[in-house]
């Protein structure tokens, strides 16, 4: 234990403290606290949130979806909806083209027009009609974003240029009536767009495009795809007709006017002798 002495030393020590510090001001040299301030700074955004899922449930949803999963790349809730725009778009180099935006059936804002803008051009209006807006936009020859703005919503669409799908080759595998006796069938090109044909004959078109395909018509029919050849169904000349061609590529793009093959049904004729490279 502590003998007398030592408690009267202790007491004399805690006395002479007490008289050095009775008038000073420790606060200053106590850490301030602050639950105050990360309180406020959690209640605002809470009280915002919790308003929003009074009001607009959809938007209270999203509020807390991206307040507590920042991590997340949650799409940031807007009261003007619009169905699915694509992310990236292929259009033909040097000409005209066009985009819609379509209001989806959530949306709580139907703006009267929207805006679309390709990088540092003019903007573009669209003013709504069957609840949609219809961007006619510019030729460009250069890839870059176009930005569409409906009412409080943005998006950015990446549009790349390219050369539309040419026709380079169109041949066609002509079998001729049997009693012409021919055994192999005759071939011809024919990207001049026409060919004469003998009636009774069977034949074959083929159109080579300059880029892979992924469908193709002829006659307003779908046709066979083989890369980037289009193969019409054997036909058998019995009258002259025009046959259309239209393709898609890879990329989205279509020829820009149908290939117009003509084809001319020829009666059979008298046979004729000719020479071909002989000496006179």
């Amino acid at each position: 234990g502590v003998g007398a002495a030592g408690a009267a030393d202790l007491q004399a020590a805690i006395d002479q403290v007490d008289s050095v510090v009775r008038n000073k001001d420790f606060s200053d040299a106590v850490p301030k606290a602050k639950h105050r301030f990360w309180a406020t700074t959690l209640a605002v955004p809470a009280a915002v949130m919790l308003l929003a899922l009074l009001i607009v449930p959809a938007a209270g949803f999203n509020a807390m979806a991206r307040w507590l999963m920042p991590w997340r790349n949650v799409d940031r809730y807007t009261f003007a909806q619009v169905e699915k725009m694509p992310d990236k778009i292929v259009v033909p180099h040097g000409e005209e083209f066009s985009l819609s935006a379509k209001l989806s059936e959530s949306t709580r804002w139907e703006p009267a027009s929207a805006s679309a803008r390709f990088e540092n051009q003019p903007k573009i209006k669209a003013a709504k009609t069957d609840d949609k807006y219809d961007f006619q936009l510019p030729p460009q020859t250069d890839a870059g974003t176009l930005n569409v703005r409906v009412g409080d919503l943005t998006k950015g669409v990446k549009v790349d240029v390219a050369s539309r799908p040419e026709l380079t080759a169109m041949t066609a595998l002509i079998r001729l009536p049997e009693y012409l006796q021919y055994k192999e069938p005759v071939k011809a090109d024919v990207r001049g767009g026409a060919i004469s044909i003998l009636k009774g004959a069977v034949a074959a078109f083929e159109a080579e495009v300059s880029r892979g395909l992924v469908e193709a018509t002829v006659k307003e029919k779908t046709a066979s795809v083989d890369g980037n050849k289009v193969k019409a169904p054997e036909v058998t000349v019995a009258e002259s007709e025009v046959m259309d061609f239209r393709w898609k590529d890879e990329l989205g793009l279509t020829s820009k006017d149908a290939f117009s093959l003509k084809i001319n049904a020829v009666d059979d004729a008298a046979p004729s002798i000719n020479f071909q490279q002989q000496e006179p």
